[in-house]
């Protein structure tokens, strides 16, 4: 194999790679955001259910 195609296969891979990174990056950025929300919609829950029982 010439060594240019090398180069080059080796820089496609490495693009490839950094795009599943990025794409890997976003998901987990995702998920903090879910965890975020339903950990808010928790509390909510929770305080609500708590203002219901202490108001009785």
């Amino acid at each position: 194999i010439p060594p240019l195609q090398v180069l080059k296969d080796s820089q496609e891979e490495f693009q490839e790679k950094s795009l599943e990174r990025s794409v890997f990056e976003t998901i987990l950025q995702n998920n903090q955001v879910i965890y975020l929300l339903r950990d808010s919609v928790l509390d909510l829950m929770i305080n609500s259910v708590k203002n219901s029982c202490s108001g009785k």
